[in-house]
């Protein structure tokens, strides 16, 4: 099978797995944000209770597993993944694209906004971002491109 071919089977199958059972306790740090380890995205991150709840709301519709944390900052929510996902999620763009479009509108519901932002990290490098601009609405943006 060719390496595109697998990388997207792979890809779907991560999607496809999600399960939307789990709960995240949260708890205040002494930088007065919130974090929860537990759930779809493991760890989760608001700078309030109500933006970590929202994190892990989020994070419960998204394939479980597929990220290693998750942070919000107002409307911008940051997930991490690691390498071999970042490595897939870069080589199935069009697929990439569409989770991308699904997850903002998924997004902007939870925290009820019509502008939102959301940016898929590996360690500190940018792979995907998703915006929502004024004259184009949500565009998809790859590291590079």
């Amino acid at each position: 099978m060719p390496r595109r071919l697998i990388a997207a089977v792979v890809l779907a199958v991560l999607v496809s797995a999600a399960s939307y059972s789990q709960t995240v306790r949260l708890v205040r740090t002494d930088s007065g944000a919130y974090t929860g380890m537990g759930g779809h995205c493991r760890e989760v991150i608001g700078q309030t209770r109500e933006m970590a709840r929202r994190v892990a709301e989020m994070c419960e519709t998204l394939p479980d597993r597929l990220f290693s944390g998750a942070y919000a900052i107002e409307s911008l929510l940051f997930l991490k993944v690691p390498q071999s996902i970042a490595e897939i999620m870069l080589r199935n763009e069009l697929q990439t694209e569409q989770l991308m479009l699904r997850w903002m509108k998924n997004w902007k519901r939870i925290i009820g906004s019509q502008v939102v932002t959301i940016t898929v990290e590996w360690g500190e490098a940018m792979i995907v971002e998703g915006q929502t601009t004024v004259f184009r609405g949500d565009v998809v943006t790859f590291r590079g491109r």
